[in-house]
């Protein structure tokens, strides 16, 4: 191969070639095709040992060389190939985009050495810097900014983390599983439980309104009339089948809170969870019901 500089002005005039002037560190990190032979001669000229070396050491030495005034001044040439290449094995070449050239590394005759100014680093052609992989490196619009803090904003409301009550069952659930569903839509006979004693029925809300269906009165928009009730996943596809959902407050799990007396109340809404314990007679392990 030629080594002058008239040599590389005639392999830039012939298109199967591409004459890259760089230093061994950007050419490695660029072009992740080089074999163990042009790694070893690239070595060579850059006084980085090379005898006994893998492909992977090789690598890594010449990505953290930094050229001195004793390194020789060289170019590398890119051959194309006359058919582009198949497979490229992902470990060993995951940092780099596949390439239709193939390098030929070509020292030129002129070297430096002490007394001579070291020569100042190359740049790289335009079609090389194309298969760089640090795309992912370049910074945000201003527009992509505003779009990932939006999303942040969204995902993290605190709306989002605040549960809500059912109003078929009572239970505190993700606002992602709750559904808001008119009373007037729903077969409230289904949630109805006559055989509950009439000392125990509710009084927070419009019993009657609601067709006597139990219910639990912090999920009703409106406790006088029918309108919007929130309603968890798992009870609204029972009520979509017009069955009784297992947790229901009409399958005999509704407590009548509202009907203690007053001293009562007010004794249990200021108890601690310990006090509460300790007054208990009977503490709920599990929960069995069979409907007849």
């Amino acid at each position: 191969m030629p080594t002058t500089l008239e040599g590389r002005e005639a392999l830039l005039r012939d298109g199967s070639f591409i004459v890259v002037e760089a230093s061994p560190s950007l050419l490695v990190q660029v072009y992740g095709h080089f074999t163990l032979t042009a790694l070893r001669d690239l070595a060579k000229i850059h006084g980085i040992l090379y005898h006994n070396q893998s492909l992977r050491r090789l690598q890594f030495a010449l990505t953290m060389h930094a050229c001195t005034p004793f390194c020789v001044h060289h170019f590398t040439v890119f051959k194309s190939l006359s058919k582009p290449r198949r497979f490229i094995e992902a470990r060993r070449y995951q940092h780099v985009i596949q390439s239709p050239v193939a390098p030929v590394p070509v020292i030129e005759t002129q070297a430096s050495a002490p007394g001579f100014s070291a020569p100042s680093t190359p740049t790289v052609d335009p079609i090389e810097v194309k298969c760089r992989s640090d795309a992912h490196l370049v910074p945000c619009t201003e527009q992509e900014k505003r779009n990932i803090i939006t999303k942040f904003q969204e995902k993290m409301a605190v709306s989002n983390f605040i549960r809500r009550p059912c109003a078929v069952c009572s239970r505190l659930v993700s606002p992602s599983n709750i559904f808001n569903i008119h009373a007037s839509g729903v077969n409230l006979c289904i949630l109805r439980n006559d055989n509950l004693s009439p000392k125990l029925r509710p009084t927070s809300y419009n019993f009657e309104a609601y067709d006597r269906a139990i219910l639990c009165a912090n999920a009703l928009e409106n406790r006088n009339a029918k309108g919007q009730m929130t309603v968890c996943g798992e009870c609204a596809k029972d009520l979509e089948r017009e069955i009784l959902p297992k947790y229901a407050l009409a399958n005999w799990l509704y407590q009548a809170k509202e009907r203690l007396p007053s001293d009562v109340a007010r004794a249990f809404a200021d108890a601690t969870p310990f006090e509460r314990a300790m007054v208990a007679r009977a503490r709920i392990v599990e929960i069995w019901f069979q409907h007849l």
